[in-house]
């Protein structure tokens, strides 16, 4: 036969009647196994942000600070070949590379919340984060996104 303390029956009565008290709106909230998907932006909205002015229409304007997804190909800003911390995300494999740099309002500037393997770097990448209107200034030039990257994922249409 199990053998229990007074205190490990009181708290287990005690946790029993906290969670029937708990309101079921609450309950729900406690069980949400998934946050709400990100938005899924395209270029042609990150490319509504007006660069030379910084202003944007609302839809643009609301963005900031919101959680999305964008595609895009990564260029890496670290020499290292290990791990990707940072990098900036451009629509087109050939950005970057090539004089002159996209505009502004067409990269995103990325730093990852946890370095990754070099090699679970995707070409083309759906990545995932915070965004803001914040520029950044890089050697491959400006950027008028910055992203807090939460994920980084194999593009798939």
């Amino acid at each position: 036969m199990f053998k229990f303390g007074a205190a490990a029956v009181f708290v287990i009565v005690a946790a029993v009647l906290t969670w029937y008290f708990i309101p079921n709106d609450l309950k729900e909230v406690i069980y949400e196994s998934q946050p709400e998907p990100p938005a899924t932006l395209s270029w042609h909205t990150l490319q509504l942000l007006d660069y030379k002015t910084g202003t944007a229409p609302p839809p643009v304007k609301d963005l900031h600070g919101k959680r999305v997804r964008v595609p895009g190909f990564v260029v890496p800003l670290l020499d290292s070949v290990t791990v990707l911390k940072e990098f900036l995300l451009v629509p087109d494999p050939q950005a970057c590379i090539h004089v002159p740099p996209p505009p502004p309002n067409l990269i995103v500037y990325v730093k990852l919340r946890k370095a990754i393997p070099y090699r679970n770097a995707f070409n083309p990448a759906w990545v995932s984060g915070i965004i803001y209107i914040l520029d950044t200034q890089s050697q491959f030039g400006t950027a008028s996104w910055r992203m807090d990257g939460i994920k980084i994922a194999p593009y798939q249409p």
